[in-house]
């Protein structure tokens, strides 16, 4: 198998698994284990173990995103006040996923894959911790 093959075959797996059991537990909750799926992706990445890696970002990038536009429409009742939220979120990905591209771009001249590795879980670690702990956090038990 390829190495690309490595990664994106366990990185299917979760997606392509139904996972309305996980829908049950508490939004916060989630999100935590989403993000902290993607530090054991970029942690196992830096070690060199793509198969768990790809497992890894599969299971956050099924979960994040769903639960946080699930999260962010939850208050809304009115459908079209619902897609407001489901637009912002959506965009708030897109954008993630350009800016994620310049930091690499600009970053790994200077600190290698290994930095922008670890600079890309600490980032995760961080927002984990800042919507767990933070008023984010407080504010989303109160809406579950």
């Amino acid at each position: 198998m390829r190495p690309a093959g490595v990664f994106f075959a366990p990185f299917a797996i979760p997606l392509l698994l139904r996972l309305t059991r996980l829908e049950r537990h508490p939004r916060l909750m989630l999100l935590g284990l989403g993000l902290g799926a993607y530090v054991v992706g970029f942690l196992t990445l830096l070690i060199g173990f793509p198969p768990l890696s790809g497992l890894a970002f599969g299971f956050a990038y099924a979960v994040v995103g769903p639960t946080a536009i699930t999260w962010a429409s939850a208050p809304y009742t009115d459908a079209a006040a619902r897609a407001r939220p489901v637009a912002l979120v959506t965009l708030a990905f897109n954008l993630g996923t350009i800016v994620t591209a310049q930091l690499v771009g600009t970053v790994v001249p200077f600190a290698g894959w290994s930095g922008i590795l670890l600079l890309l879980a600490a980032i995760a670690a961080a927002a984990g911790l800042v919507i767990v702990i933070g008023p984010a956090g407080r504010r989303a038990e109160q809406i579950s």
